[in-house]
């Protein structure tokens, strides 16, 4: 029996890559020849628009990557959400003793001069970067000096963490799930004017011309995979930080939460009634 092929893509960052594993380990538990891709948003967004991609883990929506599906989303079957990110603007938790609970408290005069003006962040692919530059103007904080960085991911995380280690005083754009949170407290500041957006869901995409490559079980039971947040960023700290691969981060966190992957599979069966 000839293997069916499955073009499995995620957005080019380690914790959307560690998401992916696990579905890379259940369309190979049931046959499947994967072949997984990495790309950038915009990139891998229009790969799955022009058919390259059957299944993308996944898209944040409605707000930081609708911009993304808009114009392909009647061609996709949204499966169940499998987390719920959401980004924040952060400041270290040694600065909770200065005041700073809002991004609004940065126009103070004595709390603007003891903050650092450039404000890493990874690309501006990502939803929490464009949002970033959206506060910077809309708050008034370009007429202070404050100016958005845009970094490669892991150049972003050294920095976020010689700056953690160093106690500097700065702010962080960030979101959940991410692995720093693991090993350090990050605050998140109040954002009266809305402008992080609400918490977005986690969708898994299917093009619906590559449904067919499925049984129906098989979706509801892709259906029923749920991480959570919490599982994310585990699985994104042991693959930027133990040294493990994504798929040995997922199957790492399987086998905590599960016992074995054979009793992940039994589980999900479970769940599609």
């Amino acid at each position: 029996m000839i293997k069916k092929t499955i073009c499995l893509g995620a957005i080019d960052l380690s914790f959307h890559k560690v998401a992916a594993a696990v579905f890379e380990l259940i369309l190979k538990h049931w046959g499947y020849d994967v072949k997984t891709i990495y790309h950038p948003h915009e990139k891998m967004f229009e790969l799955q628009k022009t058919g390259e991609v059957d299944l993308l883990i996944s898209a944040w929506i409605p707000g930081s990557h609708g911009v993304y599906l808009q114009s392909y989303r009647d061609n996709v079957i949204e499966l169940n959400p499998i987390y719920e990110p959401y980004c924040i603007w952060g400041i270290p938790d040694y600065l909770a003793e200065k005041g700073i609970k809002s991004i609004d408290d940065l126009k103070n005069p004595e709390i603007a001069k003891i903050m650092e003006k450039k404000i890493d962040g990874i690309g501006m692919g990502a939803g929490i970067s464009r949002f970033s530059m959206e506060i910077i103007e809309k708050y008034g904080l370009k007429e202070l000096g404050f100016y958005f960085n845009s970094n490669h991911p892991d150049d972003f995380y050294r920095i976020v963490e010689k700056k953690l280690m160093n106690n500097n005083n700065f702010i962080i754009p960030l979101w959940y799930p991410q692995f720093l949170h693991h090993s350090f407290s990050v605050l998140s500041l109040k954002d009266p004017k809305h402008l992080l957006r609400e918490q977005d869901k986690a969708i898994p995409l299917l093009r619906k011309d590559s449904a067919f490559l499925f049984s129906e079980k098989e979706i509801k039971v892709l259906s029923a995979v749920w991480l959570g947040n919490e599982a994310v960023s585990a699985m994104d700290y042991s693959f930027n930080r133990e040294g493990l691969t994504a798929i040995q981060s997922a199957l790492s966190w399987i086998k905590v939460q599960y016992g074995s992957i054979e009793g992940y599979f039994s589980y999900l069966e479970s769940q599609t009634g």
